[in-house]
């Protein structure tokens, strides 16, 4: 099941003509900021025409662009969700003893690679493993100490 704008995106991205392809990694490199501008904005970031973003947001599915930014919009709230609000969810069906916290973690990690290809799996583990070039590591509030570790 498809939960979000952008894995909308990486399911679609092979189908799509070259302009509307831009469109699509313009608003994947500046996620989700740039969809939630204007229609002539999100066009001159990403040097197509105004119709080839409208056609863009028509092939993800959405009926209109104010559709397309209340999508956008409800993504990033649920980003915004405090995560001990997160974490209230009740322990899933399984009814082991896992805390809902690490089964949220569990499913996040399966659905992160649940949307790499094998191609991609591979470029990362390639690149992480080359010594030679530099690797960069984030995180955010509670992800920074992984990052850290990471490294």
């Amino acid at each position: 099941m498809i939960s979000s704008i952008a894995e909308l995106i990486a399911d679609r991205l092979g189908t799509m003509p070259a302009g509307e392809r831009r469109a699509a990694q313009t608003l994947i490199a500046n996620y989700p900021m740039i969809g939630l501008k204007t229609v002539a904005e999100f066009s001159a970031a990403a040097g197509v025409s105004s119709p080839t973003i409208l056609r863009f947001v028509a092939r993800l599915g959405f009926q209109n662009y104010p559709e397309f930014q209340s999508s956008l919009q409800d993504e990033l709230a649920a980003q915004l969700q405090s995560p001990a609000t997160r974490t209230l969810n009740p322990p899933s069906p399984g009814g082991g003893t896992v805390s809902p916290m690490l089964e949220a973690t569990l499913d996040n990690m399966r659905e992160t690679f649940r949307h790499l290809s094998d191609k991609q799996l591979a470029d990362i583990a390639a690149r992480l493993a080359d010594r030679r070039g530099k690797t960069f590591l984030i995180g955010g509030r509670f992800t920074d100490p992984l990052a850290r570790y990471m490294a």
